[in-house]
């Protein structure tokens, strides 16, 4: 729940032309959802984590969150961007929509019985339905790349922004790679 109030900073300060702060809130948000899987998942003495349903769920709706706003904000707020950056963002938008719509058809292939409230979002739990490490790289990729797209626009260095052209290009491999493995081939 944190990582969405960071994301909504990120949002506010972008909306009042503070983009240096809402990048901090970006980066913030970013090593929070990096950190907050392992602390979820560690064991306590008694072999017991915290992972539920619908944190996991939460998790995966903040990474979609926080990559479509940052990246608007980064690609297309003030009008900063060209050809190369379209392309970019209607492939990466694609992908991640065809990433949504293979996750609610393994949903719907490994539905469990509804007992609980939380039961809808049990599917979550289900080890089918957890990011591989292509899952990962590709997600990584993206802020990162993201990041750099960010520091070569408003720092006004083209090398950076050429750079975050290879990181995101990478990015759409490993994502389209993550595609076909996770979810068409499974």
């Amino acid at each position: 729940v944190f990582g969405f109030f960071l994301v909504l900073a990120m949002i506010f300060f972008f909306m009042n032309d503070r983009e240096l702060i809402a990048l901090a809130f970006a980066i913030t948000a970013a090593l929070t959802d990096a950190i907050d899987g392992p602390v979820a998942r560690f064991k306590d003495t008694n072999g017991n984590d915290d992972i539920t349903a619908f944190g996991t769920f939460l998790d995966h709706f903040r990474d979609y969150f926080l990559a479509a706003s940052f990246g608007y904000f980064t690609f297309f707020y003030h009008n900063h961007f060209g050809i190369i950056e379209g392309i970019l963002a209607i492939l990466i938008l694609l992908l991640y929509v065809g990433i949504l719509i293979g996750t609610i058809i393994k949903l719907r292939r490994y539905k469990l019985p509804e007992h609980s409230p939380e039961s809808r979002f049990h599917g979550y739990l289900l080890p089918e339905m957890q990011t591989s490490f292509w899952g990962r790289a590709q997600f990584f990729l993206l802020i990162v790349g993201t990041i750099v797209m960010f520091l070569g626009r408003f720092g006004g260095e083209p090398i950076l922004i050429q750079f975050s052209y290879v990181i995101l290009g990478i990015h759409l491999g490993i994502n389209f790679q993550n595609l076909l493995e996770d979810y068409i081939l499974s």
